[in-house]
């Protein structure tokens, strides 16, 4: 299943992202999509979500088991993703600065919930 997702991914999917890298992300998916300017504000945070290290070591390893799959698939699209990126050029990287400074002001004039996307 694993060969097969990744196969999907590499044949069927036009662009990919994850959420720890939203940013990267959504620059990525506008330039392949020819998607026009994003701005967001995070919305439903679970800030009440229990950190890694408070949990047991029993329990993490736990969860790794029953996710090694979707960890290797997770290692695979971090890998694509960063591949992706770096053939877009080195404009990539100044465009996610101004994103993130176009965002950032966004957030401050709309503060959280309240934006677009």
């Amino acid at each position: 299943m694993l060969e097969e997702a990744k196969i999907n991914i590499r044949n069927y999917f036009s662009v990919i992202g994850l959420t720890e890298r939203f940013d990267e992300s959504l620059v990525l998916m506008r330039r392949t999509l020819g998607w026009r300017q994003l701005l967001y504000s995070q919305r439903l945070v679970n800030k009440a979500r229990p950190k890694k290290e408070s949990l047991s070591s029993d329990t993490v390893n736990l969860i790794a088991k029953h996710n090694a799959l979707d960890m290797q698939l997770y290692e695979y699209v971090s890998r694509l993703l960063d591949d992706l990126i770096s053939d877009q050029g080195r404009d990539f990287q100044d465009e996610l600065k101004s994103f993130r400074v176009l965002n950032e002001r966004h957030t401050r004039r709309y503060g959280h919930g309240n934006g677009s996307l």
